[in-house]
């Protein structure tokens, strides 16, 4: 909309210039132009209100679809987020078994193992072996003074033995 000249009146023309008046001077002060810009002005505004109640509804509906999206978006941010702790989790235990498996450690003794990160999990299966007394294998370290025990000595016929049981021998 074009700005108005406020040294007009509504029908375009200049306000009338009274005798020794120049056209430098304030028009409100002629009453007859004032009271024709003021229902200029009252008529505008009028245009301007029916404009924004004919309008909000629209304002409205766009701002219910803008929270509807906002609500979509943040349904999205939050399975996205899930999602990622889900993979944090799968991260961690898979971790967690590695070092298990590095250090001997059952399935069942992996779940005991405590730690955020895989050096962590490294660190705790370690002690947890050490503390266990496993090796590498997941078995006890073998007795080596087994083989110097000497022959084992020959089993007694069980025959023999109820023989002498009975006294017949």
């Amino acid at each position: 909309m074009p700005a108005e000249d406020p040294a007009t009146d509504p029908a375009g023309q200049e306000p009338p210039v009274g005798e020794g008046q120049e056209s430098t001077t304030n028009p409100w002060t002629d009453p007859v132009w004032a009271q024709r810009e003021g229902e200029r002005l009252r008529r505008e505004a009028a245009n301007y209100r029916t404009k924004v109640r004919e309008l909000e509804p629209q304002a409205k509906r766009a701002q219910e679809m803008d929270e509807a999206t906002k609500t979509e978006i943040q349904k999205a941010l939050d399975r996205v987020a899930q999602a990622e702790q889900v993979a944090q989790a799968a991260q961690l235990e898979a971790a967690r078994l590695r070092a298990a498996n590095a250090h001997g450690l059952t399935e069942a003794q992996a779940r005991r193992l405590v730690g955020a990160t895989p050096e962590e999990l490294d660190t705790d299966a370690k002690e947890f072996a050490k503390e266990l007394g496993t090796n590498g294998a997941g078995r006890r370290p073998a007795d080596l003074k087994q083989g110097a025990r000497g022959p084992a000595t020959t089993a007694e016929d069980p025959n023999a033995w109820i023989r002498r049981a009975a006294g017949r021998q």
